[in-house]
Parts: structure tokens; C-alpha cells; sequence
């Protein structure tokens, strides 16, 4: 199976239907991620199927739980991920990519700019600085792929949402366990819900993923 048809087919397992332009736009994210990463720390993952499977497709399965047109914040997204790979296969979204490495929001840039991608902003920032940059109540959704605990997650997260806004969280196989330690289903996290906890394999790959669900409640978080 030619790396094409990997990365369509499991986006098919996904539900979703890539265009040959979107394909196209993964592919030269990927040709500028491995020229960037012979020079600045951007992933160890760079092998061009392990690109496709464990960046690109793991990156879309969040998408079934993102609304259309919705604002969405990447917290932590590094090289991009997930929040370039749902914008490019969902170009409804509003999509805000924040990184505290000055290096890797300069690469994330050079990405929006040659993929021609709009509605998209990569922004130098520490997640906990609460700046302008990102006002409390802005986003429908937050998501995060790389932001330590699930704890430290909301902490950041739950500020930022609309009143109705969701933060979604990607964990690996020990998600289970992480809820399980925090008390499970939100408990002792005033004014937060757990919502969904969806569990799945990521097409292509024996890579189990945890996909943890919040919504926002009235009051704010303790803890």
C-alpha cells in the first residue's frame, strides 16, 4: 500500500474522506517536517510511514468529536500536532496553535504559509500565562496531545472554553488508569463533567489511544 492510500484509508476508518488537494497538503507537511527536523528538535518521528500513521492519522482521531466550524486551541502542539492535521482535513475549523518553543511556532508558520491554510495562528506562548493572546472563554474547544497530566490539562484548558466548550484530551492505553488516579469522572474537579472516555486503536498501527472528554460547568476547577 503506497503511503497515499495508508494515509486515506485510515482516514476512512475514521469517517473521514480526504480530497487528492488535501492528501497533497499532508504530504508537503510532511516534506517540511523532516527538512526541519534535520535541524531543530521538531520529533523523533520522521520515518515517513510511522509520519502518516503516527502523526497524521492518530492526530485524526479527534475530528469525529469536533463540531464544524468550531474554535478550536491546540494546547502544546509542537510540530503541529493535532491541531495542523484536523484544519487540514476540516477547513471549517478555527484553529489556534500554541507552543511555548519559539522555534517550533516558527516551523508551524512556514507550514501554514506553503499549505495556504487560513484560519489557522501558530502563537509563542506558555499555555499557563493566561495573555491575550488567549482571552478566557474564547474557544469551543480545547485539545492537547502533549500537555502532561490530565490534571495540569484542565488546569490550562477549562479557562479558556465557552461557556458550552469541551476540552478533549488525547492519552495513551494508561488513560484508564490516569482518571481512575485523579478519582475518575471529574470528581474533585468542581464545575468540570466527564463527559466520554472513547477508546480505539489508531488505523494502521497497534497504538492504543484514550480519548478523554470534559465539558466546561458553571463553576470553575479546584484542585
Amino acid at each position: 500500500m503506497s503511503l497515499r492510500d495508508l494515509l486515506a484509508h485510515g482516514a476512512r476508518e475514521l469517517g473521514l474522506d480526504l480530497s487528492e488537494g488535501q492528501v497533497e497538503r499532508f504530504f508537503l507537511y510532511m516534506d517540511l517536517l523532516k527538512l526541519w527536523s534535520a535541524r531543530i528538535n521538531l520529533t523523533t518521528v520522521t520515518e515517513d510511514r510511522e509520519v502518516v500513521l503516527y502523526h497524521f492519522v492518530d492526530s485524526l482521531t479527534l475530528l469525529p468529536l469536533i463540531t464544524d466550524g468550531s474554535k478550536v486551541l491546540d494546547v502544546g502542539s509542537g510540530a503541529g500536532f493535532p491541531g495542523i492535521p484536523i484544519k487540514i482535513a476540516n477547513p471549517t475549523l478555527s484553529v489556534t496553535l500554541l507552543d511555548s518553543s519559539s522555534k517550533k511556532v516558527f516551523f508551524m508558520r512556514e507550514v501554514i504559509r506553503r499549505l495556504g491554510l487560513e484560519g489557522i495562528e501558530a502563537l509563542w506562548e506558555r499555555a499557563e500565562s493566561g495573555g491575550l493572546s488567549y482571552k478566557e472563554g474564547r474557544f469551543d474547544v480545547v485539545v492537547s496531545r502533549a500537555v502532561g497530566s490530565i490534571k495540569r490539562a484542565l488546569s490550562i484548558s477549562i479557562p479558556r472554553l465557552s461557556p458550552s466548550g469541551r476540552v478533549v484530551l488525547m492519552r495513551g492505553k494508561m488513560g484508564d488508569a490516569e482518571l481512575e488516579a485523579m478519582g475518575g469522572a471529574g470528581e474533585g474537579f468542581k464545575g468540570v463533567e466527564l463527559v466520554e472516555v472513547r477508546r480505539l486503536s489508531v488505523p494502521g498501527t497497534d497504538r492504543e489511544r484514550t480519548i478523554v472528554v470534559f465539558k466546561k460547568g458553571e463553576e470553575g476547577m479546584e484542585g
